[in-house]
């Protein structure tokens, strides 16, 4: 689909149309007598953006020719992903009960080995540095990373209809890019306990262990937010919404401000690497389509389409 996307008034079903004519003439954007009176805010906010029958363009990233929708090619990006986290994950949860057979202790036992990242085995293996993403610590980390993930493929499978193999590589790069900088900075660390004789400090940095997808993740929330910065979500339970951008630039601000603390837990300076992956990959499919396509993108009024559009699977 190329070419202008005019947005005309909504109807009862939808919320809202994409055609290529307005669907009503009025100029000065006044409802028509068959419109209803909104009983939502979702469908106040869609109707009264409608109004203005702004002219909007519609980007195009993907070289997927398939016809099917961006939504489709998000969840499917989406299943491949869960897939390859959760079966190592069952594994071991498998192997940790009592009674489970050797067999599957033995599987659990070799993934730990060859998948976790650990700084002094990472030059024997090199595709820890993709494999440690697959690996989670408990549910919660598995549960929080595949469903910020799934929000962020969403976005991105809807505003800029990236393909699987687009939206899988943006994550990827991010979960390498993340262990990348892990890697660095560990030896950095090492290389400082050495210095200073501190045997503890330099095993502990030796043997740390990077696992999760929250590299990954962090790169395709910077890649959405560069594409979207206004798409509205709500973070944890908080009920009300912010714009994209100003979430991931707090968690973005938070990683910063806890980099190098001794008491967490959490690798941030891999979230910090997976958000450089992430935007760096982005920035080549980007350029790339554009320069195949001859399409000027328009960051702005293609955000401002996908608020309005987007509207409709958020129910204030």
């Amino acid at each position: 689909m190329s070419g202008t996307c005019f947005l005309g008034q909504p109807s009862r079903r939808t919320f809202f149309n994409f055609s290529r004519r307005p669907t009503s003439p009025n100029r000065q954007g006044k409802p028509t007598s068959t419109s209803r009176t909104p009983k939502r805010l979702s469908e106040w906010l869609v109707a009264r953006s409608m109004n203005r029958q702004t002219h909007l363009y519609r980007r195009h990233y993907s070289s997927n020719s398939s016809g099917s929708s961006p939504m489709d090619s998000a969840n499917l990006a989406f299943y491949i992903l869960l897939a390859l986290n959760v079966i190592p994950y069952t594994i071991s949860t498998f192997a940790s009960f009592p009674n489970s057979s050797p067999t599957v202790r033995k599987l659990s036992a070799w993934i730990r080995q060859n998948f976790t990242f650990i700084y002094t085995t990472a030059d024997s293996k090199p595709w820890t540095f993709l494999t440690a993403g697959f690996m989670h610590a408990n549910l919660l980390h598995l549960l929080f990373n595949m469903l910020t993930l799934r929000t962020g493929f969403q976005i991105l499978g809807f505003t800029a209809s990236l393909a699987p193999a687009q939206l899988v590589s943006l994550h990827l790069a991010g979960v390498v890019g993340g262990t990348l900088v892990s890697y660095l900075s560990t030896g950095r660390e090492v290389a400082d306990a050495k210095s200073t004789g501190n045997r503890m400090r330099q095993f502990q940095a030796e043997q740390r262990r990077y696992v999760g997808a929250s590299a990954g993740v962090s790169g395709v929330l910077v890649a959405a937010s560069c594409i979207a910065p206004r798409f509205p979500i709500t973070v944890m339970f908080i009920p009300v919404a912010v714009p994209l951008a100003g979430a991931t630039a707090g968690f973005l601000f938070l990683d910063a401000y806890l980099l190098g603390n001794a008491t967490s837990f959490v690798a941030h300076e891999g979230h910090l690497g997976g958000c450089g992956g992430g935007g760096a990959v982005l920035s080549c499919e980007v350029e790339e389509m554009s320069r195949e396509q001859g399409n000027v993108l328009h960051r702005d009024e293609g955000s401002r389409r996908m608020e309005r559009a987007l509207l409709q699977f958020i129910d204030f």
